[in-house]
């Protein structure tokens, strides 16, 4: 009664054939019974759940830093493959673990497909109900199983939980996403979508056929077109969250990329990017125009030697050994020559990095030639203000003085006149006067008119 892989899918046009014409023109009904073996399909629909559940894993294993929940997605085919391994296994294993366990995997599945499915597109659900409806779910179809055996209502109460949790995941993907996530959901959601389709003409096959076997494994045409689907909607399930995955990193690498070229661009910093191989210039930001002096257009596809970039080429050679010793260099100041030919200093550094796997080199300018300049000026006023207090200092000490002419004898044993010691030390300018007790000793008969005039003139 169980059909071999190969006969499967050479009677399959048969059966798309019979499902549109509902007639058999070129097929026995053997064929046909052998074509719609339940057993068979639900062993190719295990095959085709764990091939989706390894996918799924490597997917998480590439994936699992950088999303989260797609781990879960394998968890789910991995538990509905195990369902349907437990249904195959029928009459050599407990009925309860056939039936009510196997299905409540398939559940449990769905359940767990939501969730992983929320926490990769980073929104929180509630998952209690859900929850409530597993147990009550299990308790239901046990009654219905090992009590009151009904193998319709089985059928409908397992596409109603189904389907249940299925367009929470479709109300997820395609009302509560984000804005910039709807495009990447799309795939995703039809295919969700197609799962409850395909347990929607559950429910209505229900009501239009209320007494099928009680047997599943004797299910007719109608069971095996359900089966039949259910592989498709996997198979393209698992497409679609690969699909969705890819597209995320796609999304990512884009918004990375327009991150960093920014911060490349708008950095005060001049920033060039070198192949190591050649040492060519391939990419520059404004920073370096307004450094250097040259256009991006200038520098693009030249070296730094060709530019003569460099004021000291030995130390450029230093620094590429150290760049080849540690793949890094910090903060060394150099002199760079920029187009108009002045000489600027700067701080260099340089980091080796992969950029479409090949090794380049990302260096960094900051100027500092104000800095250094003010530096220069502050050096030199220091060394002003040095000599000024050191004066001051020999001003403010015990200095030897006549006593009648008033000279004073410097450091070197001469004598000068206080005028001169004065301006030469301190840069002090003197007028000439005379005092009042001077002007009546040295003229007696004039000093009270020469007083008193100088007293109007103030």
């Amino acid at each position: 009664m169980i059909a071999t892989g190969g006969n499967f899918f050479n009677l399959l046009p048969g059966l798309l054939y019979i499902l549109m014409t509902g007639s058999d023109p070129y097929l026995n009904q053997a064929a046909v019974n052998n074509m719609l073996s339940i057993s068979t399909l639900i062993i190719f629909m295990a095959i085709i759940h764990i091939i989706c559940a390894v996918v799924l894993m490597f997917l998480w294993v590439q994936n699992r830093s950088r999303f989260q929940g797609t781990g879960l997605w394998a968890v789910n085919y991995a538990l509905k493959a195990a369902g349907l391994m437990l249904i195959v296994m029928r009459g050599t294993i407990p009925l309860w673990m056939a039936t009510v366990f196997a299905t409540t995997l398939f559940v449990a599945g769905e359940i767990i497909l939501y969730h992983g499915l929320a926490a990769f597109l980073q929104l929180r659900v509630r998952q209690l109900h859900n929850m409530a409806l597993l147990a009550l779910y299990a308790i239901v179809h046990g009654y219905f199983s090992l009590i009151s055996a009904s193998l319709a209502t089985r059928n409908l109460i397992l596409a109603g939980a189904w389907l249940f949790i299925g367009m929470q995941s479709v109300w997820l993907l395609f009302v509560r996403i984000k804005p910039e996530f709807r495009l990447l959901t799309l795939s995703t959601g039809i295919s969700v979508a197609f799962y409850c389709v395909i347990n929607m003409a559950r429910i209505v096959e229900y009501f239009i056929y209320p007494n099928p076997k009680e047997n599943y494994m004797e299910s007719g045409m109608f069971e095996a077109v359900i089966l039949i689907s259910f592989q498709v909607s996997a198979i393209l399930l698992t497409y679609s969250l690969s699909l969705m995955v890819n597209k995320r990193l796609t999304m990512e690498i884009e918004s990375q990329e327009e991150k960093y070229s920014k911060a490349f661009h708008a950095s005060p910093y001049a920033l060039l990017l070198t192949r190591r191989c050649d040492g060519k210039i391939f990419e520059a930001n404004t920073g370096f125009e307004k450094l250097s002096g040259y256009s991006i257009n200038d520098v693009l596809g030249k070296t730094t030697v060709e530019l003569d970039l460099f004021f000291d080429i030995e130390a450029r050679d230093e620094i590429l050994g150290e760049l080849g010793r540690n793949g890094s260099v910090r903060d060394r100041e150099m002199k760079f020559r920029i187009k108009s030919g002045d000489i600027r200093i700067g701080l260099y550094s340089a980091e080796l990095i992969q950029i479409n796997h090949q090794p380049c080199v990302i260096s960094i300018i900051s100027d500092i030639t104000g800095r250094k300049t003010a530096e220069e000026e502050r050096e030199k006023l220091i060394k002003d203000l040095g000599c000024a207090l050191s004066e001051i200092r020999t001003l403010g000490g015990m200095l030897p003085i006549c006593s009648s002419c008033k000279k004073i004898r410097n450091d070197s044993g001469y004598w000068q006149q206080i005028e001169s010691y004065l301006n030469e030390h301190s840069g002090t300018e003197f007028s000439h006067s005379l005092c009042p007790d001077c002007v009546r000793k040295l003229y007696p008969d004039m000093a009270e008119g020469i007083i008193n005039e100088k007293n109007r003139s103030r």
